[in-house]
């Protein structure tokens, strides 16, 4: 029992220290994430939202970061105004069932139910006091993290998967000499065949890990040299951090955004849109990925197809303003002054640019 105890508390304590015990204090205080609950309850929304449109199947592993902003981001202020991005609902059960379905949730929740079931009917039922409490406290453990995961996204991080995992299997082992569990062993394979059905997912899965490691490193070259106006370098490292299993970056922007915000800047405006039509294509919901393929669309001549996909923005992030003053600039040179005064009006007052073309507009009204 004392093995199981101090497992669990070096485990807590490799979980949850980071730094320094104020900096622990400061993650264990939940005063400090209450002005969180509003996201979390939008965020809950349109997670279910999702589950009501793909219900069996989900949207697919790793998507909810890019579909969720279709119903809309409003109410999310910081996704909005500040440019933070979420990449999960901060509730784990409505993640996986948002991505996999009702059916992946059946399989991943059926294992741990079966567990726990059977380490309560093994509590109840047995008599050996010691290995009772060690099942109780590794079971007790496992629905704690259970309920966390209801409010939180543990499933994300690499050591929680870890120490989760070993949960289970140490239960499963101490409950399989009990139970004998041999519905789940009459399947039985020689170690030489299973080595040869296991060798190449693992060659796959280490070489997928391995350019998807490759890509982040080289994309944030990219956003160095971006910020510090180096151009070439800057696409260089776009050319090495791009590949098949590296498409978007972990704050779901597409990598062609940034080739594509590079080629625009350079009055590349043709191979501005292609860049930017491959970034819609991965993640067609992202409010500055939609205004900056309208632009270049506005660019190359196609007027209707930017106003579409301007208004496409603001009705995801009706708060955002850039495609507001690009919509107003369209129907300015249209000679539409009153339509490009009425958009220019929408635009929020702390925004410097609202009356350098707002006082434009109205001279020409005056004229």
């Amino acid at each position: 029992m004392l093995y199981v105890i101090g497992f669990v508390c070096i485990s807590v304590a490799f979980v949850f220290y980071k730094g320094s015990f104020s900096q622990l204090s400061e993650r264990l205080n939940v005063f400090n994430y209450l002005h969180t609950d509003k996201e979390r309850l939008i965020l809950w929304s349109k997670s279910i939202s999702l589950i009501k449109s793909h219900m069996f199947f989900g949207v697919g592993a790793g998507n909810w970061q890019i579909v969720y902003p279709n119903s809309s981001i409003v109410g999310l202020d910081r996704v909005e105004f500040s440019n933070i991005t979420f990449q999960r609902p901060h509730n784990d059960f409505l993640w996986i069932i948002s991505e996999s379905g009702l059916t992946g949730f059946f399989f991943y929740i059926i294992v741990l139910f079966a567990l726990i079931f059977c380490s309560i009917k093994y509590i109840l039922s047995k008599n050996n006091y010691s290995y009772k409490m060690q099942i109780l406290i590794l079971t007790c453990f496992l629905s704690g993290y259970l309920v966390i995961s209801f409010f939180d996204f543990p499933r994300e991080r690499i050591e929680h998967i870890i120490l989760f995992n070993t949960i289970i299997g140490i239960i499963y082992s101490m409950l399989d000499n009990e139970f004998k569990f041999k519905s789940l062993t009459i399947f039985k394979i020689k170690k030489i065949y299973f080595g040869l059905l296991i060798m190449p997912i693992f060659i796959l899965i280490t070489y997928i890990g391995a350019k998807r490691y490759h890509g982040e490193s080289n994309s944030k070259q990219l956003y160095y040299y971006m910020d510090k106006g180096q151009t070439n370098n800057a696409l260089n490292s776009f050319e090495a951090a791009y590949s098949i299993f590296f498409t978007i970056d972990p704050t779901s922007i597409p990598l062609h955004w940034y080739r594509g915000t590079l080629n625009f800047q350079m009055e590349k405006y043709s191979e501005a849109l292609s860049d930017f039509q491959k970034a819609y294509t991965y993640n067609p919901y992202n409010k500055n990925v939609l205004n900056d393929l309208a632009s270049s669309y506005e660019k190359n001549g196609n007027h209707n197809k930017a106003k579409e996909l301007y208004n496409e923005s603001l009705r995801i992030s009706p708060n955002f303003n850039d495609p507001k003053l690009n919509l107003s600039a369209i129907y300015f040179k249209e000679g539409n002054y009153i339509k490009a005064l009425d958009v220019i009006k929408t635009v929020s007052d702390g925004d410097d640019r609202k009356k350098h073309f707002y006082d434009i507009i109205v001279s020409h009204l005056h004229k």
